[in-house]
């Protein structure tokens, strides 16, 4: 109704994730979160850049350029903090974790790049699964779950990768570009993937863990997409799309 909430008047780059709001500080090594009246609610600091950030109600990942990954529960209290380790040169290039905040995953490290899946039970932690990953991704990757939390999607070199949580399994499909959006409410273990590669866009449609179902390019300079169950909706520059999984 146009009614003033609140100010955060601290210096840094704020990020919004539902209800959640976060304040990366200035120099790009701490983080805040605060609540809805304007108080800090925890704040995590580090030597090192952040490289990786992800928001759930299950709680937040950070990696750090140093490659320290860091798992901290709603309440801000430390779930785990370790270095994955495993290769040449240690970075967290991209996190993210479960609704429920039972997993995390993450790709990191340069030469060998690899994947990891972390289970959270309670205070204690296991990595259930990894995969050393062909080539070398420079640059901050996408790493997220579904919203059951039944499986986990990442990028690699070689395309777009996911995760069986249940069954610890893996599987890589060939891709170009980037991942710009998947779809976070899939449809009996469907998920909609939207690829970029400089002006061409390609719609994946993906049964878990990695079996191409349907596949589609277009051009379009921006694009939009979100899954609604076996509901597809899709903005390109001309259009708004409704697709459905049948």
């Amino acid at each position: 109704d146009g009614t003033l909430i609140t100010v955060i008047e601290e210096p840094g780059f704020v990020y919004i994730d539902e209800d959640r709001f976060f304040l990366f500080e200035p120099g790009g090594s701490a983080v805040k979160q605060y609540s809805a009246d304007g108080s800090v609610l925890w704040r995590y600091l580090h030597t090192a850049p952040i490289t990786a950030f992800y928001s759930t109600e299950g709680g937040a990942v950070i990696g750090f350029s140093d490659g320290k990954l860091v798992c901290l529960d709603p309440a801000g209290s430390v779930v785990f903090e370790f270095y994955p380790g495993g290769s040449d040169y240690q970075v967290i290039l991209g996190a993210g974790i479960s609704k429920d905040g039972h997993y995390v995953a993450c790709v990191c490290g340069i030469d060998q790049q690899r994947v990891l899946l972390i289970r959270i039970d309670g205070t204690k932690y296991k990595i259930v699964h990894h995969r050393y990953l062909a080539g070398n991704l420079r640059r901050q990757v996408l790493v997220g779950f579904d919203d059951s939390g039944s499986n986990a999607l990442f990028e690699c070199t070689e395309g777009i990768g996911f995760i069986d949580c249940r069954r610890l399994v893996s599987g890589i499909i060939q891709e170009r570009g980037s991942i710009s959006a998947y779809g976070q409410h899939p449809y009996q273990k469907m998920i909609t993937v939207i690829s970029r590669q400089d002006q061409t866009a390609t719609l994946s449609l993906i049964e878990s863990p990695g079996y191409i179902l349907g596949r589609t390019s277009f051009t379009s300079n921006n694009v939009f997409m979100r899954q609604d169950q076996e509901k597809i909706f899709l903005a390109t520059d001309k259009k708004l799309i409704r697709l459905d999984i049948k």
